[in-house]
């Protein structure tokens, strides 16, 4: 995770730096932002968004 943040209760989001992988060697790497919700006891992701584009320095 490069960040996280929290919208109070029931609700908190993220931007995370992650590579995806198959057994072939393919890989893709990508950046994510998470909208995610509390759900009875569980976090689930709400909404999600991929972008190949570096974040501004």
């Amino acid at each position: 995770m490069l960040h996280t943040y929290s919208i109070g209760q029931g609700a908190a989001g993220g931007f995370a730096h992650v590579v995806f992988r198959d057994p072939t060697g393919w890989e893709a790497p990508v950046y994510l932002s998470l909208a995610l919700e509390l759900s009875t006891g569980t976090w689930r992701i709400r909404q999600y968004h991929v972008c190949t584009i570096d974040p501004p320095r």
